[in-house]
């Protein structure tokens, strides 16, 4: 199916046709100055008599996974003082480049489109900061704070590709996607992945999706049910149509027979092959969850190494490591029990390829995801 925007229809933002900021080579931060009004909210000073606005954009982005730890890594990393949080859900989120822009939420894809000025006014907050860092140095060292921000939902949904206008015409293997509209506006920008067991992930989501629910319904009998539709559904369709297609279109988490059941999500290899056409792999640092749980401190340090951030006393990091996990599982998620064994077979078995090629295109047979059943 070809991408087609009917008459009169609203369409997002042409990010793709926008001129990149010049952004400023003394911070390390995308930032750049526009003009502004004396008594404008937000990061404003004078330069040469001129008043201006510092305006800036993510230096880093945690793109996902859902339920694979992202919350409470980001609790802790935001905790560093050269990190700057956006003014957003949690502090962490905006979900703009997958949802926002083409008007979807979590059930609907009926919202309003939020604009790049919207987006851009989330990291106002953060460009105070990176100001006030400015004026601190004289404006004579590098300007050394980021910000960035973590929604999950960047990695895997591209469903809203038909809405881009330079993908009228085009097919979903073919169309530009969100990693070509992030590398277009930031190219140098540093992405970060948080990976888990994609059955254990898909199981956490579905307890964790019936918190939206205004009817609650959830065992792991109705789950085996559910995910054996989903998964008939989605074979159905692969005879047809290629993986990619299948979940970048045909299967949008909007269409699944329940909305809880996202078995796209944890089909790692399929989204990480686009990413990586477009990213080098050097700007992209892929963690597991599992790993991570172990060992939060030496995560950390790894990730503050990835993105440039000075080491943490050691006792600043171990207090830091040592905090109550972001998400635990509530009573009401345990009362439902582990997932039936038939069901892990069965989604063991679906997943396989996937963990395969994955572990193929990182040369790391970890995410197998083979040891101890993790």
């Amino acid at each position: 199916m070809k991408a087609q925007i009917f008459k009169g229809e609203e369409i997002p933002d042409d990010m793709l046709s926008m001129t990149r900021p010049q952004y400023l080579a003394n911070f390390k931060n995308p930032c750049w100055f526009e003009k502004s009004a004396p008594g404008d909210k937000g990061a404003n000073t004078t330069l040469d008599g001129v008043h201006v606005r510092l305006r800036c954009l993510p230096y880093f982005h945690l793109i996902g996974v859902d339920k694979s730890g992202t919350t409470d890594l980001w609790s802790r990393l935001a905790q560093h003082p050269d990190v700057a949080r956006p003014q957003t859900i949690a502090g962490k989120e905006t979900h703009w480049w997958s949802w926002r822009r083409f008007g979807f939420d979590l059930w609907t894809r009926s919202k309003p489109k939020l604009h790049f000025d919207w987006y851009l006014q989330t990291f106002d907050l953060p460009a105070v900061k990176i100001l006030n860092t400015m004026k601190s140095l004289n404006n004579t060292q590098y300007h050394h704070v980021i910000t960035g921000e973590g929604s999950p939902t960047y990695f895997w949904d591209f469903s809203g590709w038909e809405l881009i206008p330079q993908n009228t015409g085009a097919t979903a293997e073919t169309a530009l996607v969100t990693p070509h509209c992030l590398r277009h506006l930031t190219p140098d920008v540093k992405l970060l992945l948080m990976l888990r067991h994609p059955v254990e992930r898909l199981y956490s989501e579905y307890l964790f999706l019936d918190r939206f629910k205004s009817e609650h319904n959830v065992s792991a009998k109705l789950f085996h049910l559910q995910v054996q539709q989903s998964v008939a559904m989605l074979e159905l369709c692969a005879r047809s149509q290629s993986t990619y297609h299948l979940p970048a279109k045909q299967n949008s988490p909007h269409d699944y027979p329940d909305k809880g059941i996202r078995l796209m999500v944890s089909m790692y290899s399929v989204w990480l092959e686009q990413w990586l056409k477009v990213f080098p792999r050097h700007q992209m640092l892929i963690i597991r969850n599992e790993d991570y749980s172990k060992n939060i401190s030496h995560h950390l340090q790894t990730i503050m190494d990835f993105l440039g951030l000075a080491s943490l006393p050691p006792s600043d990091l171990d207090k830091i490591s040592a905090q109550d996990r972001a998400f635990v599982r509530n009573s009401q998620d345990k009362a439902v029990g582990d997932m039936l064994p038939e069901t892990r077979k069965l989604l063991t078995n679906f997943y396989r390829k996937y963990n395969e090629q994955l572990a193929t295109m990182l040369s790391d047979k970890r995410f197998l995801w083979q040891e101890g059943g993790q």
